[in-house]
Parts: C-alpha cells; structure tokens; sequence
C-alpha cells in the first residue's frame, strides 16, 4: 500500500514540494561541506597533473601543494526523498613544481648511445585553476543525521594546466632548496 502512496505523492506533488526538496537537499549538503572539501583535496592530489603550453616548453609536473580550495560554484542537477546530485565547481589554488630537459645544447654519442650536456631545470609556479566534478549525497529517510557524500567524482582523470597563464614563483635549485 506505502508503494502506492508513493506514486500517487509522485503524480500529484506540485512545484513546492520539489522546490521545498531542493531547499531541503541544499540545507542537508551544507553539513558535510568540510568532509567534501576533504575529499576533493584527497582526490585532487591523487590525480596526475599534465602541462600543456602554446611554446615549445613541456614540463613535468613533479609535486603540488595545495593552498586553497572551495567550492566555486554548485548546480543542483536530481533530488529525491533520499539524495542528491550536484554539479560542482572547485576553485583551486596551488603551488606546483615544473621540471624540464633542455636537450637544445646536448650532444649525442652515438657509441655509447647517451646525450651529454642536457640542462635540467625545475621552477616553481602558482596556479589558479577551476575543476568540474559531480557529487550525490544521500539522506536516507529524508533525514539531515544520515547526510553523507557517496559520491565524489571529477570529470577530468588528469588536469591539464596551462603554463602560459601561471605566476612564477622562483627557480629551484637542486641541492640547495632541497
């Protein structure tokens, strides 16, 4: 019988239900906001990092230090009785150390098949960046104490910053910043 109070809650509900609900899920989401922060640091600093630069420089990107990370924006996307699903955007500061090989001045010896006289460099930048991910929360029985995030996911496997629109800090130099 409760399955058929269900559809006919479904049928007929109006817009203030649904607008009630979201306000609802807004409120719900607001509780666990430092846990999803924490996941997305986590998650953020797990994923690799790519550079991409309109010059002919292509860096790696050894170590990244997060400085700041919030919640840019959010975009309720699908809301029930027990969850729901946001878009997001992060806002994310961070430091990050670029290494490079300059090969431009090397010489190679074809008999021992190495180059000599590769110049390796490492510079570090700060980067402003924005990241897209979903997140769903869910709150069994429309409840605020059973609010949890079960779900954290960015859109991108590997972030690929511009270096041309980064501020440079300082170079690093080996064996002595270390």
């Amino acid at each position: 019988m409760s399955g058929i109070d269900v559809l006919l809650h479904l049928v007929n509900r109006d817009d203030a239900d649904f607008a009630e609900l979201s306000i609802f899920a807004d409120s719900v989401l607001a509780l666990p906001r430092a846990d999803l922060v924490a996941m997305a640091r986590e998650k953020i600093e797990e994923t690799e990092f790519s550079a991409t630069s309109y010059e002919s420089i292509d860096p790696e990107i050894e170590e990244i230090k997060i400085t700041i990370l919030e919640i840019a924006e959010l975009r309720l996307i699908e809301v029930s009785w027990d969850g729901a699903t946001y878009n997001a955007e992060f806002s994310v500061g961070f430091n990050a150390i670029h290494s490079s090989t300059d090969y431009s001045h090397a010489i190679y010896d074809r008999e021992d098949g190495v180059h000599y006289g590769m110049e390796y460099s490492s510079h570090l930048y700060t980067h402003d960046e924005h990241f897209s991910a979903t997140i769903e929360i869910s709150f069994k029985h429309g409840l605020r104490k059973n609010a949890k995030i079960i779900y954290l996911k960015f859109y991108e496997t590997i972030f690929y910053i511009d270096i041309d629109s980064v501020q440079y800090i300082r170079e690093i130099v080996k064996g002595y910043d270390e």
